[in-house]
């Protein structure tokens, strides 16, 4: 059968899951291993406002690099073109340590309104270790963050009136 693992650190965060390759059956003593496990990794929401600091953090082997990639998707941003475009670059990466509990943390690009995609992954004794998850983030500007934030709070206050509430205008729009 197929094993595959997963690493669930301390603060609940879940990594990618790594499958080992199909194990013999049969009568065998079988040793695996080690096994290197992806980081975990974790933001703190996902839609943030230009130019807001955005944290993000994780675990992973204590005292080792650890390489982000980010994908900037500009192509979620509308322009007007009569030619589409073609996005294909590498993905850049920049390299941060873990800490001696495995701990690391990291600040993210926010200048501009854009979509992005983001994974973690680590290096302990020249192996890298699987992806993490793909994380995906948006930034927007303020007025657009204002604009979520009171629909979000009307169709809050929307819930608590209880369905007769509506019943009762409905029957006094239909008297007038």
């Amino acid at each position: 059968p197929e094993l595959c693992l997963t690493a669930i650190d301390t603060k609940s965060r879940a990594s990618f899951p790594t499958c080992l390759p199909r194990l013999p059956i049969g009568n065998y003593t079988i040793s695996i291993g080690p096994v290197l496990l992806p980081p975990t990794i974790s933001l703190d929401k996902g839609i943030f406002v230009t130019k807001e600091q955005i944290k993000a953090q994780g675990l992973t082997i204590p005292n080792s690099e650890v390489n982000i990639f980010l994908a900037n998707d500009k192509s979620k941003t509308k322009r007007l073109s009569l030619v589409k475009s073609a996005y294909a670059h590498n993905l850049p990466s920049y390299k941060v340590i873990s800490n001696q509990n495995g701990y690391f943390e990291f600040n993210l690009p926010s200048e501009e309104q854009s979509s992005w995609k983001m994974f973690a992954g680590a290096n302990f004794l020249n192996s890298p270790t699987p992806k993490s998850n793909t994380l995906n983030f948006r930034i927007i500007p303020l007025w657009l963050w204002f604009i979520k934030m009171v629909y979000q709070a009307f169709i809050g206050l929307l819930r608590l009136l209880k369905p007769s509430f509506w019943l009762i205008i409905l029957l006094e729009v239909m008297a007038i």
